[in-house]
Order: structure tokens, then C-alpha cells, then sequence
């Protein structure tokens, strides 16, 4: 009892709060950043991460192409140049957009 509340039992209002829910989602976002920037530096690649909001109220992370600095989901590391980046930047395409409008099946 302190010279302040005068033998009031104390408020739960007036008290500061500690919810196991908010400790678990910063340590988690901050583990899985951390596990991120460690899988590439194992690697000998700095990425960049970014974040944004989700519809919610959770937290999406993003790779910073190191190219052209979009934001990007997935990286990628070309076939035959030993370059890292987005599948635009890399001018990748997919398999079925090399022959857009064909049937697939060309034994018919």
C-alpha cells in the first residue's frame, strides 16, 4: 500500500497490462524476420525486406528486388547468369506464355 491510494484496493483500469498475445506476435514477427536475413547471409546475399499491412490486421513480408527495387514476393536466381532478382528484371517467363494461344497438346 502506498501513501497515494490510501488503503483503495487498486483498479485493473489503473494498472499497466502484459498480454501474452502482444508478446507472441512481436517475438514472432521479429523471429521471423530475423530467420529471413539469416537464410540469405548464410547464402552471402544482403536482401532487403519490406512490410506491409494486411486486410486483418496482420503483417506481410516482401523481398526489395535488388534490381529494380519493387516489391516483390519471390526472387529469383537465373539459369545462366549468376544474377538475383525479380522475374521481371530477369526477363523470365513462364513455359505456357512462350506459346500464348496454341493448344498445349500439339499431338492432336
Amino acid at each position: 500500500m502506498t501513501d497515494n491510494n490510501l488503503g483503495k484496493t487498486p483498479l485493473v483500469e489503473e494498472t499497466d497490462k502484459i498480454v501474452v498475445g502482444d508478446l507472441i506476435r512481436r517475438y514472432r514477427l521479429s523471429l521471423k524476420e530475423a530467420m529471413l536475413r539469416s537464410a540469405f547471409e548464410t547464402l552471402g546475399i544482403t536482401i532487403t525486406l519490406a512490410t506491409s499491412r494486411t486486410g486483418n490486421g496482420g503483417i506481410r513480408y516482401w523481398f526489395i528486388c535488388p534490381n529494380c527495387d519493387r516489391r516483390v514476393g519471390m526472387l529469383m536466381r537465373h539459369p545462366s547468369v549468376d544474377l538475383l532478382g525479380c522475374r521481371s528484371c530477369l526477363g523470365l517467363i513462364y513455359g505456357k506464355q512462350r506459346f500464348k494461344g496454341m493448344p498445349e497438346d500439339m499431338s492432336m
